[in-house]
């Protein structure tokens, strides 16, 4: 077969082929358009953008409620926080006396840990294991010496020092059986 220039065959076509050849063509196919014919593209096209505007739309009001949530649940949980502070920190809770070893600070009412001599003997037992203690705080009263506050693996001792010597920095829980125990930390 002779080869014919893209151009001449175009020119064929339109010279031989009948104005109302759309009507001879298979339905469906592209030939079966009358002349002059346009596909709606622009219409398409335009119908396209105005539905993903619309999603857009949909997507950023969706978005506006997820923040608006998330500011009220932030909201929630502050006023939550000032309940639990409130609640908590009451300024009628009770405080331990002032002159005591940790004088003015809240206590759960109870005696324990302010008077050294109310120590009971299940306190004591427990002050009696073995291990050592780390000072972790000491306070001097006036006329009776030093109270030493120890911290052991099973709590939180209260013992009184020595009057002219203050507290010692490690001592092992045989030398604190005549302490207070004032925090149980198991």
């Amino acid at each position: 077969m002779a080869y014919i220039h893209p151009l001449a065959v175009e020119h064929h076509r339109k010279r031989w082929t009948r104005p109302d050849a759309y009507r001879f063509a298979a339905p469906g196919t592209p030939e079966a358009k009358m002349p002059g014919y346009l596909h709606p593209w622009a219409a398409v096209a335009r119908a396209e953008e105005e539905k993903a505007a619309a999603e857009q739309a949909e997507r950023d009001a969706f978005e506006r409620e997820i923040l608006h949530l998330r500011w009220e649940l932030k909201k929630l949980k502050r006023e939550r926080e000032l309940r639990r502070f409130r609640r908590k920190y009451s300024p009628d809770q009770p405080r331990v006396p002032a002159g005591n070893p940790g004088g003015g600070q809240w206590t759960d009412g109870g005696t324990s840990g302010t008077n050294p001599q109310a120590a009971s003997t299940s306190d004591l037992a427990r002050v009696a294991q073995y291990s050592f203690g780390k000072l972790i705080g000491k306070a001097q009263i006036p006329g009776r010496g030093w109270m030493c506050f120890y911290r052991f693996d099973f709590g939180t001792v209260m013992v009184p020092g020595l009057t002219n010597l203050g507290c010692q920095n490690m001592i092992t829980s045989a030398g604190v059986v005549h302490g207070v125990l004032i925090a149980n930390d198991n």
